[in-house]
């Protein structure tokens, strides 16, 4: 796949005669995943390439003024779109003037003359330019003169419910892992580098990995099972090894001494079997199952004994239901 940063005059930035659609895709759940697959059959089918338009920052940060809870990291988002075999993905930076500018300007200037849309590929709820006016209405409108096809996708339903990034969102802030997975047709993911900590995991003998994962979702404060992939250590590396891992996302209250415990949550996961350093790696922790609240224990000790006692249950915590 060829990753794009712009879309410019320079014939060697512009895809080609393409199927197309664009989209912030926040978690690439079921839904987003069946338009991009109809984007490449459509592709295929015609042999044309295969190109799907993204934004970095978040549309709503430029518009707002501050990062919005994201559901995937760009990287991981880049990854998920890459192996559903798209041949180009353009990663637009949203400004204002971006925010600003026409629809039919956009669909224009960009689109049809640099991009070569020759399909547009809708999703439930496509649209762009200024006052989100470029929809699945404008675009039909406009097919015929731009000489371009439109073909709208069906919603996707798992278990009676839409495949939304808001249903996902409300089923992470639920703590309900399985209708996240069942959603998004993998466990939802916790992406970030490994950063300094203040080394209690290790004091306790179960060292454990600060995660830093910026604005992503996070599940409500507790005790999680799961799965831990590092990346390699250098690029080109091997394949990930997943490692069963238990992790605690909260404030770490038994520490927090007589004023207790507030701040923003953190996120710590203890790979089970792994030794070694893990400072600056990149780790994507896979939760399959809240194990328990987070709570304030009587001493250092009695925390030790129930960390033991959730790695066990780590242990023997299966992946959730999922739906690919």
């Amino acid at each position: 796949m060829r990753l794009l940063r712009s879309v410019t005059d320079d014939a060697a930035s512009r895809p080609g005669p393409c199927a197309f659609t664009l989209g912030v895709f926040d978690g690439m759940h079921l839904g987003h995943q069946m338009v991009v697959r109809a984007v490449v059959a459509a592709a295929r089918a015609r042999d044309i390439a295969a190109t799907v338009m993204t934004f970095d920052p978040h549309p709503r940060e430029v518009l707002t003024g501050s990062p919005p809870p994201i559901l995937l990291p760009l990287s991981t988002r880049v990854e998920e779109i890459a192996a559903l075999g798209v041949d180009n993905l353009i990663v637009l930076p949203f400004t204002r003037a971006l925010a600003e500018t026409e629809a039919a300007d956009f669909l224009r200037d960009v689109l049809l003359e640099k991009v070569g849309v020759r399909v547009f590929v809708l999703g439930q709820d496509t649209c762009f330019g200024k006052d989100q006016r470029g929809d699945a209405r404008f675009l039909r409108e406009c097919a015929t003169a731009g000489g371009f096809e439109v073909i709208a996708t069906e919603p996707v339903r798992v278990a009676g419910e839409l495949a939304a990034s808001s249903n996902v969102r409300a089923a992470i802030a639920a703590a309900d892992l399985d209708r996240a997975a069942r959603l998004l047709g993998r466990p939802y993911a916790l992406v970030g580098p490994v950063g300094p900590g203040r080394r209690r995991g290790a004091l306790l003998g179960f060292p454990t990995a600060n995660l830093e994962v910026g604005a992503q979702v996070l599940p409500p404060a507790g005790v999680y099972a799961g799965e831990a992939l590092l990346a390699p250590a250098t690029p080109g590396g091997a394949s990930p090894t997943p490692w069963r891992a238990v992790a605690n996302v909260g404030v770490a209250p038994t520490f927090a001494g007589a004023a207790g415990a507030s701040g923003p949550l953190t996120v710590e996961a203890h790979l089970l079997d792994f030794s070694g350093d893990l400072y600056g790696r990149t780790l994507t922790l896979r939760l399959w199952r809240r194990l328990r609240p987070e709570m304030k224990f009587p001493s250092a000790e009695a925390l030790c004994a129930q960390i033991a006692r959730d790695a066990l249950a780590a242990r023997e915590t299966r992946p959730p239901t999922r739906r690919s």
